[in-house]
């Protein structure tokens, strides 16, 4: 028998909506809790995560930041992130002057990855490297207008969302020879005929040789058409909390509701670098695709050819896009696109690693189709 009022009942009747708008306000750490109050709770709570779905990228510009400012960013974090890409600036000739100066620098290095490492949502990882500088998009303070800063001090984390059709994953590669009876898939920890899309390859200077290596590999392991991007970090890796002094690390993105589009945008005649990656961008966004993130590998000098070079700085001063930037400068620039087919060797993956080069890649979420309306 109903007890209730007519005015109770019409009020019930909005209470999802009434929900929703006011969970909407909430960062995803609350949403997650929310998320286990009922099956109501939870349906409103996993629907508002799934709206924001979007990379979301932090620039910390002190070397030393502050545990309350890297809470009060962590606690108010929007999305549900699933991986995190970490930059740490690294200046050559100051590790290079003192030894207790380079001492330092690796305590403090050591300290602001367990910092973060530490406070990372659940079901998250990280995975990074030191670069020499950090692009970053950033307002300029005396126009206000957005624009490309090359940092020189700092850190940079970008967050990548849970996406429903989309999932990551990170490996530690040690050896580019396989134990007795171990295939490649087992190594990198993702089944043979999965949709990977997007393959991030880091290594340091002395292991540079093992990108060719391990992208010929995942090509034969994936497919011909898996989008490969490669740099040679600054001294350092990281990933897990730790940090590698050798070797090679790999981020792999893979789905149908995720799609990469990269190509070498320096083609030694011209230094028309925005016109080619507005194609790539362009690219990128077709069949209701969304550009959610920018990644650029550059090296400090451009090659043109016939020895001219531009400088880096100079060259990439203006945003490409409304999405975050992953930049960071290189010791070597490695890129095989989804037209680079037939690829599977390393003799025949070797010639696509470059040196003063640059590397842009349009990353692309395809939101899946979810309803608004939750029933009571």
């Amino acid at each position: 028998m109903n007890t209730l009022r007519p005015s109770e009942q019409s009020f019930l009747g909005f209470l999802p909506e009434i929900i929703e708008s006011i969970l909407s306000r909430l960062p995803a750490k609350t949403l997650r809790l929310t998320s286990r109050v009922n099956h109501m709770w939870k349906k409103i709570s996993n629907i508002i995560l799934s709206a924001r779905s979007r990379c979301v990228k932090k620039y910390f510009e002190n070397d030393v930041v502050n545990a309350a400012d890297a809470d009060e960013f962590f606690e108010n974090l929007p999305i549900r992130a699933q991986a995190v890409v970490y930059l740490s600036h690294r200046e050559s000739w100051l590790i290079r002057r003192e030894p207790h100066v380079k001492r330092a620098e690796e305590r403090n290095l050591a300290r602001m990855l367990r910092m973060f490492n530490s406070r990372l949502p659940p079901d998250c990882f990280l995975i990074g490297c030191t670069t020499e500088r950090i692009l970053s998009r950033e307002n300029d303070e005396s126009t206000g207008n957005p624009g490309l800063e090359h940092k020189r001090s700092g850190h940079s984390l970008v967050f990548l969302p849970y996406m429903e059709g989309v999932s990551y994953r990170h490996v530690y590669i040690r050896h580019t020879k396989l134990a007795h009876g171990q295939t490649w898939a087992e190594l990198f920890g993702i089944e043979q005929g999965t949709p990977v899309k997007l393959a991030l390859v880091t290594a340091l200077a002395h292991s540079r040789d093992y990108i060719p290596h391990v992208a010929a590999a995942i090509r034969r392991t994936y497919g011909p058409r898996v989008v490969i991007l490669g740099a040679v970090a600054h001294d350092r890796l990281f990933i897990d909390g730790l940090v590698k002094k050798a070797r090679v690390t790999a981020l792999f993105i893979s789905g149908d509701n995720f799609r990469a589009c990269a190509k070498f945008v320096n083609n030694d005649r011209d230094s028309n670098f925005y016109e080619r990656i507005n194609s790539v961008i362009s690219e990128s966004t077709t069949d209701g695709y969304e550009q959610q993130l920018s990644i650029l590998i550059t090296s400090r000098f451009i090659s043109r050819g016939n020895a001219f070079y531009v400088n880096s700085l100079t060259a990439f001063r203006e945003p490409f896009s409304e999405a975050p930037v992953l930049g960071l400068y290189s010791f070597g620039e490695f890129c095989l696109g989804a037209t680079d087919v037939g690829k599977t060797r390393p003799n025949a993956c070797k010639r696509f690693m470059k040196h003063n080069a640059v590397v842009f890649c349009a990353c692309s979420f395809r939101k899946p189709h979810t309803g608004r309306t939750v029933q009571r």
